[in-house]
C-alpha cells in the first residue's frame, strides 16, 4: 500500500480529494460551470465539436492522478523515513505525476483519434492540465509548452529508476507530445479560464483534503443558504432607512425632505430596472452621485440577484478606508457576520465554541465566507495571479454577486482589459456584476463584442445629478494666486470662524506633512470650544471610527457638536461618511 504522508495511504488521499470536489460542486455548482466552459470551447473551435466528454474527463482525471508520482520508491522511502537501496532519497513526485498523466491520457484518447488536428488540440489540453499537476505544490510561471514537455522528457531520462512502480510500457507516448503541431484558440479567454479553473480546483481540493484528514471533518463551504438569506432579509428590512423607503414605495405622498426623496427614488428605480434585466444580463451599471446612498442601494440589488444558484456576495472596494466604512454599513444594516479580507485585517476567527486555527486560516485563504469585502487588488488576483495560494479563491467565486465600487480608480489604459475580462468571466462563471461609481465610465464601449449590452439601472442620471451638484457651492478665490502661502489659508479659516456661523470645517491636504502643519495650527481653536481631529491613511480604524462617531452624533435631530475642525488627507474624500459646512481642498 502506497503512502501519501506518514499516516495516510495514497488511495485515501485521492478519495478525499474527489470528495472535496463533490462538496464544492454541491454548493458552488462547479460541474455545470465546467461543462459550460467546455461546451463554449468546443463551439468556438470547430475541431473540438464532439470532444466535450473527452475534455471533461481530462479535467477530472487531473484530480485523480495528480499524486500518482508518489508511488515512486524514492518518495515512499522518504515518507517512511527509510534508507533506499538505490541511493539518495527524493521527495519529488509532481514531475512523475505529470508524466504519468500525459501517458495515461494519450493511451486513453489520442491513440484512438484519427483526425490529426483534433489530436493536436487534445494533446495541447492534456499538456495544460499536466502542467497544473506539475505546479500543484508551487506557483505558476509563464507556460512554455515546448520547454515544459522537454523538461519532463529530460526528467524521465535522468531518473528512470523512480518510475519502477508505475506502468511505463507506453513511455514513448511522452515523446510524441514534443512533436505536436501548433494550435490556436478562437477565444483565448475560454481556454485560459478552463486551465485556470482546473488549477484552482486541484489546489483547493488538495488543501481541503489535507484539512479533512488532519481535522477528521470536512471544511464547510460557506454560502448564503436559506437561513442566512432569511436573516439578511430580516436585518435589512428592519433598517430604519429601508423601512422609510418601503413606506414611500407604498405611499408616494408621504412627506420626505428633497434629499431623502431623491435617495429613495434612486433606490427604487434601480431595483425596478434590475428586476427588468436580471434574467438576461450578467453586468449592470449603477451610476449615482456621491451622497445618494450607493452602498445601501447596491446591497439591495445584490440581495435581489440571489437565487438557487447565486449564493455569495463580494463587495470590491478600492481603498482600505472605504472598506472599513462599507464593512460597518453592511454589518449594521445587511449581514452582521460580514468579513473583510485585505492587507490590514487579521485572520477572521469564527464564533465556534472551540477555536480551530486551521479552519479559520484556510477559510481566509479561500475567502470562504457568504458575504465579504475585498480590495480591487485581491479581486483581480483571483483572475490573474500565478500564486498558488491566491488561486484557492477562484473556485468559490463561481455563482456569486460582485459589487465593484469606484471602477474608475484604475488607470484608463487598462479599462479595455478590465471590461473584456469581466464580461468573459461573468458569462463563464455565472457571476452577476454591479459596476458602480459617481463618475462611471461606460466601459462596454471598449468591448470586443459590440453586441454585448450592459444596462443602466438609472435611466435619467441628470435628474439626480442636477440636484446633488447644487448641494455644494465652490469658491475659487484662493486660486487667484499661483500658490498660496499657508498663512493665507490660516487667515481665511480664521475669518470664517469669526464672521460666520459655519463652524463644521473640513480641511483636506495632499500630504501627511501638510496635514500635520494644519492640525498643529488648528489646535488653538480648542480654547474656543472646537473639536479638532486629524485623520490620515495610517490612522487606525478604531480611532477613525471614534472620531467619525463624535462628528456625526446627533441629539434631537441636531448635531451634538456644532464646532468641529477635521484635517486629513485624500482618504477622507474617498472613504469617510461625514456632513460638514465648509471645506478646504489642496489641489
Amino acid at each position: 500500500m502506497y503512502l501519501s504522508r506518514p499516516d495516510e495511504f495514497l488511495h485515501e488521499h485521492i478519495e478525499l480529494v474527489l470528495k472535496q470536489y463533490q462538496n464544492l460542486n454541491k454548493l458552488k455548482g462547479l460541474d455545470i460551470i465546467i461543462h459550460n466552459i467546455i461546451k463554449k470551447l468546443c463551439k468556438e473551435n470547430i475541431k473540438l465539436k464532439d470532444s466535450k466528454d473527452i475534455i471533461y474527463d481530462l479535467f477530472i482525471s487531473s484530480l485523480k492522478l495528480h499524486d500518482e508520482g508518489k508511488k515512486n520508491p524514492y518518495f515512499q522511502s522518504y515518507i517512511r523515513d527509510e534508507d533506499y537501496k538505490f541511493g539518495k532519497l527524493n521527495k519529488h513526485h509532481a514531475e512523475i505525476s505529470a508524466i504519468y498523466y500525459c501517458i495515461e491520457m494519450y493511451n486513453k484518447y489520442i491513440k484512438n483519434i484519427n483526425k490529426r488536428l483534433l489530436q493536436e488540440y487534445i494533446k495541447d489540453i492534456i499538456l495544460s492540465f499536466a502542467y497544473n499537476i506539475y505546479k500543484h505544490h508551487s506557483n505558476l510561471e509563464d507556460f512554455n509548452k515546448d520547454k515544459f514537455i522537454n523538461n519532463l522528457i529530460q526528467y524521465y531520462e535522468e531518473n528512470q529508476e523512480q518510475f519502477i512502480n508505475l506502468d511505463m510500457q507506453n513511455i514513448e507516448y511522452l515523446y510524441r507530445f514534443a512533436n505536436r503541431g501548433e494550435v490556436t484558440y478562437q477565444n483565448p479567454y475560454t481556454y485560459y479560464l478552463l486551465c485556470k479553473l482546473s488549477y484552482s480546483i486541484l489546489v483547493s481540493c488538495d488543501f481541503m483534503a489535507v484539512y479533512s484528514f488532519n481535522n477528521k471533518e470536512d471544511l464547510s463551504i460557506n454560502i448564503i443558504n436559506k437561513n442566512i438569506k432569511d436573516d439578511i432579509h430580516t436585518q435589512f428590512n428592519n433598517n430604519i432607512v429601508i423601512q422609510s423607503i418601503r413606506n414611500f414605495q407604498e405611499n408616494p405622498n408621504l412627506p420626505l425632505s428633497k434629499l431623502n426623496k431623491m435617495r429613495t427614488e434612486m433606490f427604487l428605480e434601480s431595483e425596478r430596472q434590475l428586476l427588468k434585466y436580471r434574467r438576461n444580463n450578467k453586468i449592470f451599471y449603477l451610476e449615482a452621485p456621491t451622497g445618494s446612498g450607493k452602498s445601501l442601494t447596491s446591497l439591495n440589488l445584490a440581495y435581489n440577484l440571489l437565487d438557487n444558484n447565486i449564493n455569495k456576495i463580494y463587495y470590491i472596494s478600492p481603498f482600505n478606508n472605504i472598506a472599513e466604512q462599507t464593512h460597518k454599513i453592511i454589518q449594521d444594516s445587511f449581514y452582521s457576520d460580514v468579513v473583510t479580507v485585505n492587507s490590514r485585517e487579521e485572520v477572521y476567527i469564527s464564533n465556534d465554541e472551540e477555536i480551530n486555527y486551521d479552519k479559520d486560516f484556510l477559510n481566509m485563504q479561500m475567502i470562504n465566507y457568504p458575504v465579504l469585502l475585498i480590495s480591487h487588488v485581491k479581486f483581480f488576483d483571483i483572475f490573474f495571479s500565478t500564486n498558488r495560494i491566491k488561486n484557492l479563491m477562484l473556485s468559490t467565486l463561481c455563482n456569486s454577486v460582485i459589487i465593484i465600487d469606484e471602477i474608475q480608480s484604475y488607470k484608463n489604459s487598462i479599462w479595455i482589459n478590465i471590461i473584456n475580462t469581466l464580461k468573459e468571466f461573468a458569462e463563464m462563471l455565472n457571476i452577476k456584476i454591479i459596476i458602480m461609481s459617481a463618475t462611471l465610465p461606460k466601459m462596454d464601449k471598449l468591448l470586443e463584442d459590440k453586441t454585448y449590452m450592459i444596462p443602466d439601472l438609472i435611466d435619467d442620471r441628470d435628474y439626480y445629478y442636477n440636484f446633488f451638484k447644487q448641494r455644494v457651492q465652490f469658491d475659487f478665490t484662493l486660486l487667484n494666486k499661483s500658490k498660496n502661502d499657508i498663512n493665507d489659508v490660516f487667515s481665511k479659516i480664521d475669518n470664517i470662524i469669526k464672521n460666520t456661523n459655519k463652524h463644521r470645517i473640513l480641511i483636506e491636504c495632499l500630504t501627511t506633512k501638510t496635514a500635520d502643519l494644519f492640525y498643529k495650527e488648528m489646535k488653538k481653536y480648542e480654547n474656543e470650544g472646537f473639536l479638532v481631529f486629524k485623520i490620515i491613511g495610517v490612522t487606525n480604524s478604531l480611532s477613525r471610527q471614534s472620531m467619525i462617531t463624535m462628528i456625526q452624533s446627533k441629539r434631537d435631530g441636531k448635531y451634538t457638536y456644532d464646532k468641529v475642525i477635521l484635517i486629513g488627507t485624500q482618504c477622507i474624500e474617498a472613504g469617510i461618511d461625514i456632513d460638514m459646512q465648509i471645506g478646504f481642498k489642496d489641489i
